[in-house]
């Protein structure tokens, strides 16, 4: 199967999803080891999951600051005209002379 290339602010709510859930699940076996063994993936389950979703949100958050960063230094973000052509910047306030 090709590797699709995702879109920035899914790839980084992919990776702190990963993260912290890993994470999360790591902490989630200690407490749940140090509490009560037979009831530990419960735990697990219980801090991971949480963990996870937080860190879903905080990626796709930074993705998207990450992404709309981009797209202004990159000058994507000035506004377009119907026919896709970009709206042209006057220089100089001449009214005589098209710049």
């Amino acid at each position: 199967m090709a590797a699709v290339a995702l879109p920035l602010p899914l790839r980084a709510a992919l990776l702190g999803a990963a993260t912290l859930g890993l994470v999360g699940g790591l902490i989630g076996l200690l407490l749940g080891l140090d509490a009560y063994p037979p009831t530990t993936w419960f735990a697990v389950i219980e801090i991971g999951l949480p963990a996870a979703i937080l860190g879903a949100l905080i990626g796709a958050a930074a993705g998207s600051i990450a992404w709309t960063y981009r797209r202004v230094r990159r000058g994507r973000a000035l506004p377009h005209r119907q026919d896709g052509r970009r709206t042209p910047i006057r220089v100089c306030r001449c009214p005589a002379v098209d710049c």
